[in-house]
Order: C-alpha cells, then sequence, then structure tokens
C-alpha cells in the first residue's frame, strides 16, 4: 500500500486556509500540517493582529469564499473582529484545525533528496513530500533605517499595534506620529484620534493614490492589463492603432481622477487635504490603494480641521529623545511614541538555498518592457523615474502565475507553490482560485508550459507591473485593477468556465464574488474524470 502524501502549508491566513480546505477536497488521503507563527488562525486577521476599531477594506461581498458566504450585510465596512471570526468559522466548517501547529515559527525549508526538511523554532524537524507556502506579503515588517536609539517613546511596526494597543491609547501618552501612507497608517490614526491623542502624521513626497471606484467586468475593457492583449476592446483601446480608442481610454482615466476629488476627505478645502491630494492629473499609474478615501468621521472631520491631526509631506531623518526631525527641516516636539506604517519586506528567507528569487536576467527584462510598450503603448507614459523608488535589496519574485517557481528540479518533482503573493482587491477569490491551480499541479492533475515559455511569462508580467504600479509594482506583484483578468487566466489554465454570471448585463456591470465560483472544485474533478 502507497504512502500518503505528506504536505505542509506554512501560513494560516486566507491562502494557507484556502490550500488546506482545496487539498483536502481534491486529495483527502493527504497527512496535512499547517504550520503558522501566530497563536491563532487568520495571518493578518489573527487575533494576535487586530485591535478594537481595526476594519477590513473590503466591502463583505467581496471578502468570503465560495463555499462559506459571511453573513455581514454586503457592502459594509467589516470589523477585524468578524473576520477572525468568520475565518475560524471556514476553518471549523472543513475540519481544518486538526491540521494545524500553531504558534510555531518555520526556520528554514531545505531540500532533502525527494524530501523537504522543515526546521522549527521548537528545535523540531519535519518532513514532507509537498510544500505550500502562504505567508502572503504582509509577513515582514519594513522599518526604515532612521537614528532614533535616545528616542524615549515606543517605535513600532503598525504590525505590532494589537500587543501595544493600551500603551498608545491610554495612560500619559499625548502625541503620536504616523509614518507612511496607506491604509495601516490611516488605521493607527484613526485608533489614535479616537483615544484623544494628537497626531502629526508624516508622509513621504509621491505622486498620490487614486481609488478604484468602479466595478463589474466592464471596467477591465479600460484597465492596460498585460492579461489581456486581444480581442476588439483591446485593440480599440490599447494597442495605440486607433486614435479614437487612445483619446478616451485617457479621458475615461482622466475622469476617474476628477471623481476622485470630488469625494471626502478631498472635495473640502483645507491645508491638510492639499498635502494629500494626488500630483497626477490622471489616475492611471497610481491607482494602488484606497487610502485617503475613508468615511471615518472622526478622521475626516480632524483632517479637515488641523488641529489634533496634522499632515507634513517630508520622510523622518532622525529620531532622539522626545522630537523627529523631518526632512522639510521641521521638527516634531513633544513627541511621546511613532507608528511606522511604512510596508513590508518582499522576500522569503526560510530556504537554503533561496528558491523563488532568480536574478534579474536583463536580457528577458528589456525584451519583455519592448514587448509591453508595443502591446500596451499607454504604459511609454509611466513616470517611472519620477515616483518614490524603494531601496531595492532584493529581486521581484519570479513566479509562473505568481504561484510556480520554475526550477527544473522543483517542476519535476511537483513539490512547491506559492500562495498569496499578488497584491489585489478580491483577496478570497484570487485565493481560491490559486490554490485550485497549485495544487491541481502538485497533484500532477495537469501539465504547464516549457520552462523557456514560462520564464519569458514572468518577464513579460514584471516588467508590465513596474510600469502599472511605479516602485510598488518593482518591488512586488500586483495587480489591484486586473485581478479578475488574472483569475479569468487561472481558470482558462484549469478548463473551467471563465464568464460565470446569468445574462450579459450581470456578466458586465455586477462586481463577481466569491458565490460566482462556488463548486468550481468540484467542476474540476468532474472534469478531470471525464479525460
Amino acid at each position: 500500500m502507497a504512502l500518503s502524501t505528506r504536505v505542509v502549508i506554512i501560513g494560516a491566513g486566507w491562502g494557507g486556509l484556502a490550500a488546506a480546505k482545496t487539498y483536502l477536497q481534491i486529495n483527502p488521503n493527504i497527512q496535512l500540517t499547517i504550520i503558522d507563527a501566530y497563536k491563532t488562525l487568520g495571518g493578518v486577521w489573527s487575533q494576535d493582529r487586530i485591535y478594537p476599531g481595526l476594519i477590513a477594506d473590503s466591502p463583505s461581498g467581496l471578502f468570503d469564499f465560495s463555499d462559506l458566504p459571511m453573513n455581514e450585510k454586503d457592502w459594509q465596512e467589516i470589523p477585524a473582529s468578524k473576520v477572525f471570526e468568520y475565518l475560524s468559522q471556514y476553518a471549523d466548517r472543513f475540519n481544518l484545525r486538526e491540521h494545524m501547529r500553531l504558534g510555531v515559527r518555520v526556520l528554514k525549508c531545505t531540500k532533502k533528496g525527494e524530501e523537504w526538511l522543515i526546521s522549527l523554532d521548537t528545535n523540531e524537524e519535519i518532513v514532507c513530500d509537498k510544500l505550500i507556502v502562504a505567508t502572503g506579503l504582509a509577513s515582514d515588517a519594513y522599518m526604515p533605517d532612521i537614528p532614533r536609539s535616545s528616542f524615549r517613546g515606543p517605535v513600532i511596526h503598525s504590525r505590532e499595534i494589537s500587543p501595544y494597543f493600551a500603551q498608545f491609547t491610554k495612560g500619559g501618552m499625548r502625541s503620536v506620529t504616523v509614518y507612511g501612507g496607506c491604509k495601516s497608517a490611516i488605521d493607527a490614526i484613526i485608533m489614535c484620534l479616537e483615544a484623544g491623542k494628537e497626531v502629526d502624521w508624516v508622509i513621504r513626497q509621491w505622486r498620490g493614490h487614486y481609488p478604484a471606484i468602479f466595478t463589474g467586468r466592464w471596467k477591465n475593457i479600460w484597465m492596460p492589463s498585460i492579461w489581456n492583449t486581444e480581442g476588439w476592446w483591446w485593440r480599440f483601446l490599447h494597442s495605440g492603432t486607433n486614435r479614437l480608442g487612445t483619446w478616451l481610454t485617457k479621458r475615461m482615466w482622466k475622469k476617474i481622477s476628477e471623481t476622485t476629488r470630488n469625494l471626502e476627505p478631498y472635495k473640502t478645502d483645507s491645508e491638510n487635504v492639499k498635502k494629500l491630494m494626488p500630483e497626477s492629473d490622471s489616475a492611471l499609474f497610481v491607482s494602488s490603494c484606497l487610502s485617503a478615501l475613508h468615511g471615518n468621521k472622526t478622521f475626516t472631520e480632524a483632517l479637515h480641521e488641523g488641529k489634533t491631526l496634522r499632515v507634513h509631506r517630508a520622510t523622518i531623518t532622525s529620531m532622539s529623545e522626545d522630537t523627529v526631525e523631518l526632512s522639510n527641516g521641521t521638527t516634531l516636539r513633544n513627541v511621546n511614541g511613532a507608528i511606522f506604517a511604512t510596508g513590508w519586506t518582499y522576500k522569503t528567507d526560510i530556504f537554503e538555498p533561496l528558491i523563488p528569487g532568480y536574478p534579474r536576467l536583463s536580457h528577458l527584462h528589456k525584451d519583455a518592457d519592448k514587448d509591453v510598450l508595443e502591446r500596451l503603448p499607454l504604459l511609454a507614459e509611466s513616470p517611472m523615474s519620477t515616483t518614490y523608488q524603494r531601496p531595492l535589496i532584493r529581486t521581484p519574485f519570479r513566479l509562473y502565475r505568481y504561484i510556480l517557481p520554475t526550477s527544473p528540479s522543483h517542476l519535476h518533482a511537483r513539490d512547491l507553490i506559492f500562495i498569496g503573493l499578488l497584491t489585489n482587491t478580491q483577496t478570497a477569490i484570487y485565493d481560491e482560485v490559486s490554490a485550485l491551480w497549485g495544487v491541481s499541479f502538485l497533484e500532477g492533475l495537469r501539465d504547464v508550459p516549457p520552462k523557456v515559455e514560462m520564464d519569458k511569462n514572468i518577464a513579460l508580467v514584471n516588467a508590465w507591473c513596474e510600469r502599472r504600479y511605479l516602485g510598488r509594482g518593482k518591488a512586488t506583484p500586483a495587480a489591484v485593477g486586473e485581478v479578475q483578468d488574472v483569475v479569468d487566466t487561472m481558470m482558462k489554465d484549469l478548463g473551467l468556465a471563465v464568464r460565470r454570471k446569468k445574462g450579459w448585463f450581470r456578466e458586465w456591470f455586477v462586481p463577481y464574488r466569491a458565490r460566482d465560483y462556488k463548486g468550481m472544485v468540484d467542476d474540476y474533478l468532474n472534469g478531470v474524470a471525464r479525460r
């Protein structure tokens, strides 16, 4: 009798749970272990990281899995506690807890012959045949190298707010500096303001953010998407061969910019808001987060009044005692603590040797960038050289479909995939489809293109991402507005239906939700059985 396949999943967040449920559905006989460093499941939404007042940045209609609807009312903001509760219900529904080892950190993953050797911080080593890394992009905090050894107050990353919540919201702390410009910064600001603290919000100079404010498949036709460079709409709007189409595309993105400027908090004139206004007239190259479009009354009122919340467009150069020095010459005094919402270090250090990061392969990247501009000439206007560029310590991930490393040994053994390494606005849907794509490969249920073809595609996608999403896209994969195209591509790879709604109107104008993908694993298995 053949031994059961031993599978280890690192990470118990959205991606890890989706991968576990999918693998058990495809092969119930595996020996599955889910490992996570936090003491509770949930990843970003674990009890180790959430705190009172934290909300999800997606409405409930886009924040659940296909086979377990979230009970919250559609299209409302979701408290972080509800997200943790939902993921816990999902784990219970599909009996995933019995496979978990929580509060355990993976130190190293080493390939020994045909097996993976997983070293844990408990001085244990476990062995597996298949490895799924689902730690996502928000695991390793990025802290800028700023002199601060003599600063008297706590300086934490936004990831650490939960254990420091009481210290920042109670006691003698009166003034807090928040450094960073995305959602986690605004979450920290709201927490401090609602606790009666004064906040200095420091944001480096950049081109600003616009949101993706329109939904439904019809929006896809306006996206300069490398995943969709065929068909009439691409030829008309993006190929550069039709002047009217090019004009309409530019006008649409300019209209998005104008619409954004007429929403709160931008539409109210104040000194703080002037410092937050995007510097570009077009949202095309900066639609990467929903940051300041926030409906929290405490935040918007404080932003407009400018008394308890003050915005500074600069970088922090040093911190000492109770002062913070800024690059514009401003000195912030009587600062009691600081929260750095400065993003993440996009790396995977657990492998020995390193697996997913290959050299940039400059010849491939150069050819790929040329190919991107031939397919999407509008991206030649990308302001790549005028935007902030965080120093890159590592090359971008080189993963086919953001999932599969193309090292010949791993392709042959079918023993390694990654889940959740794409910045996007449909986390649950993307992770579910990615899990099915990846697990079906691990189980040998389908093949992938030749390595040389996959490497060229990886270079193409990375080059596009750098032009479309600028500094963010150079450091990490992103498809904020194009995630539906990415999902469609994976569904095609799997031989599953892409158009999943009833009627043309719903297909084009109603946003895709997880429930539209209900039953896709069974559909895939039925298709495999018919081959």
